[in-house]
């Protein structure tokens, strides 16, 4: 199976040299800002959505990193869901980029046949970029879905 093989090769490295420090402001994509703090391997902040329904609202966001590895966790109070997001830092400094998968999973509202449950799981891939200390996340111009 693949992720055997890919635990097997995790660990006949020599294993994570350093824990990135993910503390600043990532401007996803598609506009989203993930605003982290990281504290030895935990890592806390807010992401901020952009588009869609919810737009511009804020959860808190908890996870690790170990390495260049991070995998984060959000629970949407308004909705009753959940996020997760779990990728790689790749690059250096300024240049540095969380290239992350995401699914969310949301609350079914009654109980419903098993081949149905995949109705309330979405997911994808969104690419952040490191922010400025300046950096302002309702600048970002335009309506939703077109962050410049």
């Amino acid at each position: 199976m693949q992720h055997e093989k890919a635990i097997q090769l995790a660990h006949t490295s020599s294993g994570p040299e350093r824990v990135r420090d993910l503390t600043c402001k990532w401007r996803g994509q598609h506009g989203s800002v993930l605003e982290l703090s990281t504290d030895g391997n935990v890592v806390t902040g807010t992401f901020t959505t952009f588009e869609g329904v919810f737009r511009h609202h804020v959860a808190d966001v908890s996870g690790i990193v170990i390495g260049d590895l991070v995998s984060l966790s959000a629970l949407w109070h308004i909705s009753g869901a959940i996020t997760s997001w779990s990728g790689e830092v790749v690059g250096q400094g300024e240049h540095a980029r969380l290239k992350l998968m995401w699914r969310l999973i949301a609350q079914m509202s009654e109980p419903v046949e098993p081949k149905s449950y995949w109705l309330t799981s979405f997911g994808g891939a969104e690419d952040f970029t490191l922010q400025g200390e300046n950096f302002d996340p309702y600048e970002l111009g335009g309506e939703a879905g077109h962050a410049p």
